[in-house]
């Protein structure tokens, strides 16, 4: 079975959390839009490019993690994808998030572009009021953007509270799907290999 999960949803709502999560146990690639989209000192591609760089991922690569938040992507790739996250965060949640990220020493939460240049501008006001704006004005057009869409091929769409527990429940149940599966395919195996 392929895996092409697409991890959608507002901003430090802990996408790429989720992302690294299923990419270690799942062992396929990861790919964060935030990394593609961003260079510089936080100067940015036209999300036209940003587009035919997802597009080659989703038509080229067998399987695949995407995440992101851009809506642009979202409206794309849904059909290439068999499961699809849409991860969100309380307020509070979010800004402590975006707050703390922006303050991280390692820099995690920076694109990776503009992590390697060291860049030391990051502009954690401008993050603050994306986070604020997107989580009252844009989430509830998203939530039902999501819950309206039609899913097609099988495709499993999942609405996800970011809580640690929440989150370590759907890994867990996810891994153990994808165990099961490969379990069952190694017994097929074996059977086939008995009756030669």
């Amino acid at each position: 079975m392929t895996n092409k999960i697409f991890i959608y949803g507002g901003f430090c709502c802990g996408k790429t959390y989720i992302a690294e999560e299923l990419s270690k146990k799942l062992n396929i690639p990861v790919y964060h839009l935030d990394d593609y989209y961003w260079h510089g000192d936080w100067e940015h591609i036209d999300e036209s490019e940003l587009l035919l760089q997802v597009k080659s991922i989703a038509e080229n690569e067998q399987d695949w993690i995407i995440e992101g938040n851009y809506s642009i992507i979202r409206n794309f790739i849904f059909p290439y994808c068999n499961k699809i996250y849409f991860c969100y965060s309380n307020l509070s949640l979010t800004i402590w998030r975006a707050f703390k990220r922006s303050f991280d020493k390692e820099r995690l939460g920076v694109p990776k572009k503009v992590r390697e240049l060291k860049c030391t501008n990051e502009p954690i006001f401008e993050l603050l009021l994306h986070v604020s704006e997107y989580r009252i004005f844009k989430f509830s057009k998203d939530k039902k953007y999501i819950k309206k869409w039609k899913p097609c091929n099988g495709t499993e769409v999942i609405i996800l509270k970011s809580t640690n527990s929440n989150v370590n429940r759907e890994l867990l149940k996810y891994y153990d799907k994808n165990q099961r599966e490969e379990n069952n395919n190694e017994k097929e195996i074996n059977i086939n290999i008995r009756r030669i």
